[in-house]
């Protein structure tokens, strides 16, 4: 991976880590698992991205999640949870209602 851009942090946009080490407390947490998340869970999308969605197991850049470590799609419940061989894996509504709201 290049360095900063814009003096920005690719890992977490932040602008005080240094050139490709990013000392971000909520980044290094999820990252290292102490989440309580296991790796083999873990969706990986590719080799740059370390940091995941503790709900729906899926990568996801650190800056991109909530406080909870939960994607947009887990923050708004579009992702109900089924079971399959493999253990627990969330499967996603393409329905537009938000389950909450009234028809």
């Amino acid at each position: 991976m290049t360095g900063h851009k814009g003096r920005e942090c690719p890992k977490c946009r932040g602008k005080r880590c240094t050139a490709n080490n990013c000392t971000n407390p909520r980044y290094i947490y999820n990252r290292d698992l102490k989440c309580g998340c296991k790796k083999e869970e873990i969706i990986y999308k590719n080799r740059f991205t370390d940091t995941h969605c503790c709900k729906c197991k899926r990568s996801f850049c650190i800056y991109k999640l909530d406080n909870k470590y939960q994607c947009s799609t887990c923050r708004k419940g579009k992702a109900k949870q089924i079971n399959t061989n493999n253990g627990n894996q969330w499967k996603y509504n393409n329905n537009d209602i938000d389950s909450q709201e009234s028809v």
